[in-house]
């Protein structure tokens, strides 16, 4: 405003006793006081269009900004008050307008036309002479749309503050996961390698070398695990190499890995199905499954002396079935969803709760599978296991 007494009028309007309505947010400590001792309105008065940018820029580079502002249409010297405000707005586009005029020289669409429609709910047009509650509704409405704004953009970063914090949690709980999974792989490794070491001790010496070439298998596939884990702490992707496997003889392996613990638990084993069914698949990852599985079913029998896992294989045209079943006393079907979930076990302090949810992903993530459980007709649990024999790319190509 370049009147003086026009500009004191705003003084003496805004700064009468009035509560000034600050920019703040709810993450803000609020301060209760009694409404004589809050602050007035914060004014800045100036009456050239120079030092209103001048003005405007100076609090930019404090990191403010001013909230609204009452503009004269017609200023004495230099650019009018509307073109003003398009500078301002470019410069902040949360700023908020009032134009103050004794003439009618420009209308309201007009303006809007200037400014643009999308500044259309930043403005709004006051004729002279203005009342004080005028100008008290105008102050309070347009700091109060400012405010708003504020607490809304505080509110976005601090949800996006947030969700960056439950990004990286859940990378941490990943790879603390694939540390835990490792660990319990590599306890189902020892196991077959110990065992394997102790039924070789038994063993004529022309079968010795047959044991001790399971185990070096065995600590291969350690190795291998080893490797993916550190894969994914180095955050670069493991690409799991697939080639075709004799299912069958994957079968007969996981089986000679675990010997020793179906010997020990007096549990029989059958394998059905057809010889030299192959598939391409990444055969560390499926007998990872395989032992999973078999270790699931070994200390499912264990309350009972003895027991049997059957094995089977069957070809279904475009997929290959594979169903593991014991014998033991199946699963509470109230909890049968619960049990592929990551952590929860049925083992108390024995297990990790993570078997089968890895064996789930693997089927499932890794080779476009499916995994299901489900209590036989019979007696015990039955694993069923589908893979397809095209990939994704293979059907699309």
């Amino acid at each position: 405003e370049d009147e003086p007494d026009i500009a004191q009028s705003y003084v003496d309007i805004l700064k009468n006793d009035t509560p000034t309505i600050r920019p703040q947010s709810r993450f803000q400590t609020e301060k209760k006081e009694s409404p004589g001792s809050l602050n007035n309105f914060d004014l800045t008065i100036v009456n050239s269009a120079e030092d209103a940018l001048k003005k405007v820029q100076e609090m930019k580079s404090k990191g403010e900004s001013f909230a609204m502002g009452f503009f004269d249409v017609r200023l004495s010297h230099g650019m009018d008050g509307i073109e003003l405000v398009k500078h301002i707005f470019s410069m902040d586009p949360n700023f908020y307008a009032v134009f103050v005029t004794a003439y009618q020289d420009r209308s309201i669409e007009s303006i809007n036309d200037y400014l643009g429609e999308e500044k259309s709910d930043h403005w709004d047009y006051l004729n002279k002479p203005f009342s004080r509650g005028e100008i008290l509704q105008k102050a309070r409405s347009f700091v109060s749309l400012w405010n708003l704004k504020r607490e809304k953009q505080f509110q976005e970063k601090a949800l996006s503050e947030l969700n960056a914090k439950l990004n990286e949690s859940e990378k941490l709980n990943s790879i603390a996961a694939v540390a835990r999974s490792a660990g319990h792989e590599f306890g189902n490794i020892l196991l077959q390698i110990i065992g394997k070491a102790e039924l070789s001790l038994s063993k004529p010496p022309e079968k010795m070398r047959e044991a001790l070439q399971k185990i070096l298998d065995a600590s291969l596939k350690a190795s291998e695990i080893l490797d993916r884990f550190k894969t994914l702490t180095d955050n670069s992707a493991f690409q799991q190499t697939k080639e075709k496997v004799d299912l069958k003889g994957l079968i007969q392996d996981t089986i000679d890995l675990m010997e020793q613990q179906l010997e020990f638990s007096k549990i029989d084993v059958e394998v059905k199905g057809p010889d030299q069914l192959e598939l391409e698949i990444n055969e560390t990852s499926i007998m990872q499954v395989l032992i999973n599985l078999t270790m699931n079913s070994i200390h499912s029998m264990k309350i009972k002396a003895g027991g049997k896992i059957e094995y089977s294989l069957e070809d279904e045209g475009d997929e290959v079935v594979i169903r593991i079943r014991d014998f033991g006393p199946g699963i509470d079907e109230k909890i049968m969803d619960k049990v592929v979930e990551p952590l929860f076990t049925t083992k108390g302090k024995e297990g990790t709760g993570l078997g089968l949810s890895i064996c789930k992903e693997i089927v499932e993530a890794e080779h476009g599978g499916s995994f299901t459980l489900q209590n036989h007709s019979e007696q015990g649990l039955e694993v069923i296991i589908r893979l397809p024999k095209k990939t994704e790319i293979q059907r699309a190509a």
